[in-house]
């Protein structure tokens, strides 16, 4: 390199021939070097791809998130508290107790004192049917009865006797009271229990007229009848 940079200094100074073969020489160089560069030291352009331009930019988008859920935390109730609440509760519970009892004796009360009064008025409204039936009895001379009992027949009469003979549970005789040979011949409504002989009974029935029968003896006998009969002691 050193010998052909001095050859060319040589030529430089030898005059125009030498500088126009150094020009000769440069510009052939330069053509040499321009037609082997581009084979030596030029590099490939690269290729650009078209990459697709988005016509709309994408907006990110958002993902919530998840609040965290908060957690209660119960404060607890001191032991005085609870022991005043459930005081105040035991006296409430009380309280309802004691009205509700109150409520019951009430209702029972009030239950017992209708049904008393309802018994007393029914009982009431017995006493006063039955004063009525028998004050429709009057009282008939014994005599009178024994002699005459078929013109009285339908009569409603009221006599006291002594009982002296059990016929039947619904049929008795009696005598008159204060006599031991006047008899009556009764036929109770219904029939009865607990009457013995001389037990002394009022009698309150229907006159229907004598009734006949054969005695032990067989004679006949007629005594007054009365029928439909209730009593008194």
């Amino acid at each position: 390199m050193k010998n052909m940079l001095l050859r060319i200094g040589n030529y430089w100074r030898i005059g125009k021939v030498g500088k126009l073969i150094i020009i000769c020489l440069c510009i052939g160089g330069s053509i040499a070097c321009a037609s082997i560069l581009p084979n030596i030291i030029s590099t490939p352009t690269p290729t650009i791809t078209n990459i697709p331009i988005p016509t709309d930019k994408p907006l990110p988008t958002k993902t919530s998130s998840p609040k965290p859920t908060s957690t209660a935390t119960s404060t607890p109730i001191p032991p005085a508290t609870q022991t005043a609440q459930a005081l105040i509760l035991a006296q409430t519970r009380t309280a309802q107790d004691i009205a509700l009892t109150q409520t019951q004796v009430a209702y029972v009360t009030t239950a017992t004192r209708q049904a008393y009064l309802s018994n007393m008025t029914a009982t009431a409204q017995v006493i006063s049917a039955h004063a009525t039936e028998i004050a429709s009895y009057k009282e008939i001379n014994s005599q009178e009865l024994i002699n005459y009992a078929e013109q009285h027949k339908g009569e409603l009469v009221k006599i006291r006797i002594r009982v002296f003979n059990i016929v039947s549970d619904q049929e008795l005789q009696g005598y008159f009271s204060g006599t031991y040979d006047d008899a009556v011949v009764v036929d109770m409504r219904v029939p009865f229990s607990g009457i013995y002989e001389d037990a002394v009974l009022t009698v309150y029935g229907r006159v229907q007229g004598n009734d006949c029968f054969q005695n032990a003896y067989d004679a006949t006998i007629c005594q007054p009848l009365i029928v439909d009969a209730f009593y008194e002691e």
